[in-house]
């Protein structure tokens, strides 16, 4: 069983990253809304065994829009990288 187990949404839009929904052990502190012009949702999922071991992260697509081509996908991606703790 994990000490900590915490996965941060995070929507990527043509202006950058904008924070989504928090979880804790799976429960949502509070359910926050995908942006209407998203062009992709990533989870950070983050567990840790104990309180002073490392944290494992990982990062997983969970929604891509498909009214963006894959070369625009990808120019945004470049201007704005994963967000970082």
């Amino acid at each position: 069983m994990s000490c900590d187990n915490t996965n941060d949404e995070y929507h990527l839009t043509p202006n950058g990253w904008v924070e989504g929904t928090h979880y804790y052990d799976g429960i949502p502190d509070e359910i926050v809304a995908c942006p209407k012009d998203a062009i992709e949702t990533w989870v950070r999922k983050m567990t840790q065994s104990i309180s002073f071991a490392p944290e494992r992260i990982k990062w997983e697509l969970t929604w891509t829009s498909p009214v963006y081509s894959d070369s625009e996908k990808a120019e945004i991606k470049k201007r704005f990288p994963k967000p970082s703790y």
